[in-house]
C-alpha cells in the first residue's frame, strides 16, 4: 500500500464556556463537541518530497503539513508524503477544518506507514500543533477541558443539523482578544449543563437541546463579523433555533424535521455561498 484516504469530519461546539485564561495565554475552556457527517478528504501518498495541495486555496501556515514535518521529525523517519486535501468544510470557520485535516494526516501516517506511536503520545503531538486536535483525532462526542487536553468521551447521538457559513473567514485570536476576561460565573454548574446538554441529544426535542446550548464567544465574534448576526436572524425567521461553532463564523441548528431541513438549506443558499443539512456522527 502506497496510499491511503482518510475522512476529516468537521466539528461542532454544543456549548463553548470560557473559564479563564493561563499565564502562558492560553484560555481556559470548557467544550462539548461532537463531530458531523461534513467532512474533508485527506489521502496520504509516498512521495520523493514532502507536499501538500488542496482543491482551494489555503492560506497562511499548512496545518496538515505541519503535523506530518512533526510527526516524521519525532519519530525520526525518512519517507515523503504528498498529501492532498479535498476540502469540503468551509475555511477558518469555526468547525476545526484545519485541525481535522491534520488529526487525519497523523492517522493516516500512522496506518500507512505503521508508525511505532502510542495514542497517548500521538494526543500529545496533536496538541502541541493545535488545541482542537486531540478531540479530532478520538472524535465523537466529548466534554473537551483545559486548553483541549482534558477529553471524557460521552455516548453520542445522531441528531440532524442544519449549517450555513455568511462566507468571511474568521480569525479564532481575534475573536480571543475581542472576548476580554470573560469568564464563566459557576465551573460546577456549567459542566452540569453540559453534561444535561450531551444526555439531552440522544431524544429531546430540537428546541430543548437548543435551550441548553452556549457559546461565550458569540458576542465578540458578532462584533467582527455583523454577518453572524444576520445569518441567526435567517435561521430564526425559518424557526430554527440558531448556534454558534466555535469563533465563527459557521452557523448551525439542531433540527427535528428532515422536509423543513431541506427547505431551509434552499432558503439559506439563496443568500449565503454555504449551506448543508447534515448529520452528527454516532
Amino acid at each position: 500500500m502506497n496510499s491511503i484516504t482518510v475522512a476529516a469530519p468537521a466539528k461542532i461546539n454544543w456549548r463553548l464556556e470560557i473559564l479563564g485564561k493561563r499565564a502562558d495565554g492560553y484560555h481556559i475552556l470548557r467544550m462539548l463537541n461532537q463531530q458531523v457527517e461534513l467532512a474533508d478528504a485527506v489521502t496520504l501518498k509516498l512521495a520523493d518530497a514532502d507536499t501538500c495541495t488542496a482543491s482551494v486555496p489555503i492560506e497562511g501556515a499548512n496545518l496538515a503539513l505541519k503535523a506530518w514535518l512533526k510527526l516524521k521529525e519525532q519519530l525520526g523517519r525518512t519517507e515523503c508524503l504528498h498529501i492532498h486535501i479535498e476540502k469540503n468544510i468551509p475555511l477558518a470557520a469555526g468547525l476545526a477544518g484545519g485541525s481535522a485535516d491534520a488529526a487525519a494526516v497523523l492517522r493516516g501516517a500512522v496506518q500507512l506507514l505503521q508508525l511505532p506511536i502510542s495514542d497517548a503520545e500521538l494526543l500529545a503531538l496533536g496538541l502541541s500543533l493545535g488545541a482542537d486536535i486531540p478531540f479530532c483525532l478520538t472524535g465523537g462526542l466529548m466534554l473537551v477541558e483545559g486548553i483541549g487536553e482534558e477529553l471524557t468521551p460521552l455516548t453520542p447521538s445522531r441528531r440532524l443539523l442544519v449549517i450555513a457559513n455568511p462566507g468571511c473567514q474568521q480569525s479564532t485570536k481575534a475573536v480571543f482578544a475581542a472576548c476580554g476576561a470573560a469568564v464563566a460565573a459557576a465551573r460546577d454548574e456549567g459542566r452540569g449543563e453540559a453534561l444535561a446538554l450531551a444526555e439531552s441529544l440522544g431524544g429531546a426535542t430540537a428546541a430543548a437541546v437548543a435551550a441548553l446550548c452556549r457559546n461565550d464567544m458569540l458576542a465578540a465574534a458578532e462584533q467582527l463579523s455583523p454577518q453572524i448576526g444576520e445569518l441567526m436572524a435567517d435561521f430564526a425567521a425559518l424557526g430554527l433555533a440558531p448556534q454558534l461553532s466555535g469563533s465563527g463564523a459557521t452557523v448551525f441548528a439542531p433540527c427535528d424535521d428532515p422536509q423543513l431541513a431541506e427547505q431551509a438549506v434552499a432558503r439559506l443558499k439563496e443568500r449565503w455561498p454555504f449551506a448543508v443539512a447534515c448529520h452528527t456522527i454516532a
